[in-house]
């Protein structure tokens, strides 16, 4: 049967070259979508992901970057308790206005409406070498840089759209500062994030958290026994990356308005590409109703037509598959190229390719009913 459903497939290549095209749209569209949606939930956590801190300290019960009210220098301080610790950074973000010139008294009221400020998170950056914020996205002599108070680092997006260069100045909130430098990834959804050194900047309250480094050659056992027993003794929430990275994309999914948006979208995009691929191939059944018809007048039962069929859905797929998985590495290296934030690990991706062959093959299921049209006597009509 197999070789029989490819040699149909193949000779009405025509018939079912919409049904292969349907689903390798759908897919990829599917693949586009949450790429670019994961790319910008993974940066809700980008401060977590890019950084070298062992555990994160923060107020008891905060789980997530959005839930810290902030902890004080005094509180944080108790952490020196811990013998491995070597390094304690504060990790303090602000929010402020960028702009590529000086706005008016009056102007700073409607900035809103004028096309030239960005607002931005501003996430204040220690200069040292060493320093553990960013340490995986910022290089060295850029962060060095910083330990002038007049300078920033904004991301690349934020410069074109400026139109500023490496040298030139911006204004963070009406205060003239020079660009140092510019990074890639720093823009997110709907706020872009800008690095000041925190020497000469006035924070806005307490460090949300503090990062926590330690010495070489504390293992994880250690580090997990840390957060455990020092957090419950200092009434501290000691966090480690994952956890808190995890905490913060799950909340911004499933809390935020953008997060609801997304699940909203993906889904009807699935609902109605599953209809599409459901009437195509029904359509391809029907087509082909009198070609069945005359398999089951050379003696093929209704069962061994069904499972004709099912191998020509299984063989659509296959094919469909491959020419989606093709498609998708050549927009994601498009993505790449473009600077448009993108996330798509490899389970993921295989959840979309299997949600893709099952809603085939259960089209194929369904339009297996009309397979009882399939009389040889309709040959004689």
């Amino acid at each position: 049967m197999f070789r029989l459903a490819q040699a149909t497939v193949w000779h009405d290549r025509r018939r079912y070259a919409p049904i292969a095209l349907v689903v390798t749209v759908a897919g990829l569209m599917l693949m586009a979508q949450l790429a670019i949606a994961t790319g910008v939930f993974r940066d809700a956590a980008s401060p977590v992901n890019r950084s070298e801190a062992a555990l994160w300290a923060g107020p008891e019960g905060a789980a997530t970057l959005n839930e810290s009210m902030g902890l004080e220098a005094g509180r944080a301080s108790a952490l020196w308790v811990i013998p491995e610790l070597v390094r304690l950074e504060p990790y303090a973000m602000g929010f402020g206005s960028l702009a590529a010139r000086p706005r008016a008294g009056d102007e700073v009221a409607l900035e809103a409406a004028d096309e030239g400020v960005r607002f931005v998170a501003v996430l204040y950056i220690d200069s040292d070498r060493d320093a553990l914020l960013y340490s995986r996205h910022m290089p060295a002599d850029l962060r060095v840089q910083l330990s002038d108070p007049g300078t920033i680092v904004i991301g690349k997006e934020d410069a074109g759209v400026l139109g500023v260069e490496v040298g030139g100045k911006v204004w963070l909130d009406n205060r003239p500062l020079r660009v140092v430098g510019t990074l890639p990834g720093l823009q997110g959804l709907g706020m872009s994030t800008v690095l000041v050194g925190q020497a000469g900047q006035t924070m806005q309250g307490p460090p949300n958290f503090w990062l926590m480094g330690f010495a070489p050659g504390t293992s994880a056992e250690r580090i997990a026994q840390i957060a455990s027993e020092e957090g419950a003794h200092l009434r501290l929430s000691l966090l480690q990356p994952d956890a808190l990275a995890d905490a913060t994309i799950r909340q911004f999914v499933f809390e935020s308005g953008a997060g609801s948006i997304f699940l909203y979208s993906a889904g009807l995009a699935f609902v109605i590409a599953a209809m599409v691929v459901n009437q195509v191939m029904r359509a391809a059944v029907m087509g082909a109703i009198r070609e069945y018809a005359a398999l089951r007048a050379f003696g093929i039962g209704f069962g061994r037509l069904a499972w004709l069929v099912l191998i020509q859905g299984g063989l659509i797929a296959v094919a469909s598959v491959a020419v989606m998985l093709g498609l998708t590495m050549g927009l994601l290296a498009f993505l790449r190229h473009m600077d448009v934030p993108y996330a798509l690990p490899p389970a993921l991706a295989a959840l979309v390719v299997l949600a893709v062959v099952l809603v085939l093959l259960a089209s194929t299921l369904i339009a297996l009913r009309h397979l009882r049209n399939a009389d040889p006597a309709s040959l004689l009509r």
